[in-house]
Parts: C-alpha cells; sequence; structure tokens
C-alpha cells in the first residue's frame, strides 16, 4: 500500500509503521491492538506527532514530581522494551517512597501483550493496598 501519514512533517509510508510497531507490540494478545494502530496511522498521526514532540520539552518532564508522590505507585514493564528500557529507567524508580515493579512479557506495552498477568498482577498490588475491613477488589467473572 503506498497510503502514508505524515510524522513530524514528513510522510511515513504505512509500511514502516507496521515494521515498527510489530517490534514494538509483539506478542500474539496485542496484534488486534497494533493492526488498528496502523490501520488509523493518517486520523492519529497528529496526536502521536504532538505526544513524541512532548517528550522532549523541560516543562512536560515529571521527575522532579515523583518523590511528592505519597501513594504507593504499580509499575507494569515489559522485559524486551527497546523504547523504554527497564535497565536505563530503573534508577529512577527509587525517586518513589513506594513502588512495586512486576516485570511482564512482551515488547512496550504490558497490559496489551500480557493481559491476564498484567490484570493479576494489578488486583493483587490493588488489594494489598486496602484496609483489611474493606472488601477486596473484585476478581473476574465475580
Amino acid at each position: 500500500r503506498l497510503v502514508q501519514t505524515l510524522y513530524f512533517g514528513k510522510a511515513v509510508p504505512v509500511g514502516r509503521l507496521q515494521k515498527y510497531y510489530s517490534s514494538v507490540l509483539v506478542r500474539e494478545p496485542a496484534h488486534e491492538e497494533r493492526q488498528r494502530i496502523v490501520h488509523s496511522a493518517y486520523e492519529i498521526a497528529p496526536t502521536l506527532e504532538q505526544a513524541w514532540r512532548s517528550f522532549a520539552r523541560p516543562e512536560e518532564n515529571v521527575l522532579p514530581n515523583v518523590p511528592k508522590i505519597k501513594c504507593p505507585v504499580f509499575l507494569a514493564w515489559a522485559k524486551h522494551d527497546f523504547v523504554l528500557p527497564l535497565k536505563t529507567l530503573q534508577p529512577s524508580f527509587s525517586r518513589f517512597r513506594h513502588y512495586q515493579l512486576e516485570i511482564f512479557d512482551g515488547g512496550h506495552a504490558a497490559f496489551l501483550e500480557d493481559p491476564e498477568q498484567f490484570e493479576l498482577s494489578l488486583r493483587r498490588f490493588l488489594n494489598s493496598m486496602q484496609d483489611s475491613s474493606a472488601a477486596p477488589v473484585a476478581q473476574p467473572g465475580s
């Protein structure tokens, strides 16, 4: 297909987007979402470009605010993420007062690529945060 979309003012062949998202959303559970993203590339290009540009703006850096977060934080990481490598970012996690790191199989989006394990881990985390007198977070199918 010769359909192209604009990213950072440049035309990008849809095939190149397919290749990129195939390397980022690698596990089978994410394939449907990957196809949706690629097929909607023309419509979502302005939003994606805006997001990527914002990452470079100093005023968008949230790291100085991390020590202010008092509640426990659940960090879900995909094991094979080359966009945000765990090895590079893990030192920043110590800025949180209390965090729990869970590492999932996948390339970038743990909640899409390992959804069942992600849900179990998140429910376990949320249940651990609840007061012993409170009802636990509902389990799937209950």
